[in-house]
């Protein structure tokens, strides 16, 4: 599970799953909803789905806007911006603390290229929509990650063909989620 309390973000959580049936569409919406207590996992839980494909070898925008209306407000959600077969991701998360880190999961193990970190960008507490938006400056071969439309930074890309690659959305759930059990 990736937490902002926790120094060692990259262990493996117990469960790292990909739950299409947990992301509900609706309209140009997607909502993720559970109270499923199968997810309570002493280390925690990581849901994801890829919900789209790149289809030209050069990437295509990503900017999608995301909210939290309830959960532990430390743990992350957000999008998973470029994958590869579903073995290698590429994610940004955001809390609704204010903070968000960047890095890759591959094989279920979350590995931080930047640690959480505050920003002024990210609109705090709950039911407030952030939107995320990622390009991709070929010249330079780097991603700008964009919060409510302010650059944020960049980051590093070691892919060549974008051709297939997947994007989509990731959540995370502490063992101590406060399910509504009705």
């Amino acid at each position: 599970v990736i937490n902002p309390e926790n120094e060692d973000d990259s262990r493996q959580s117990s469960q790292s799953k990909k739950i299409d049936s947990l992301f509900v569409q609706a309209d140009k919406t997607y909502e993720f909803k559970t109270n499923n207590t199968e997810y309570l996992k002493e280390s925690g839980y990581t849901i994801w789905t890829i919900n789209e494909k790149n289809e030209s070898k050069s990437y295509e925008q990503f900017k999608i806007g995301l909210s939290k209306i309830s959960g532990r407000s430390d743990m992350g959600f957000g999008i998973i911006y470029a994958c590869d077969e579903e073995e290698t991701m590429k994610a940004v998360l955001i809390n609704v603390l204010g903070k968000y880190c960047i890095g890759n999961i591959e094989k279920g193990k979350f590995k931080t290229t930047k640690e959480w970190t505050y920003t002024n960008h990210l609109r705090q507490n709950y039911g407030q929509i952030n939107e995320l938006e990622i390009n991709f400056n070929e010249t330079e071969n780097r991603f700008a990650l964009l919060i409510n439309g302010e650059k944020e930074c960049d980051i590093n890309n070691d892919i060549v063909d974008f051709t297939d690659t997947g994007r989509g959305f990731v959540v995370t759930l502490a063992p101590n989620e406060n399910f509504q059990t009705s």
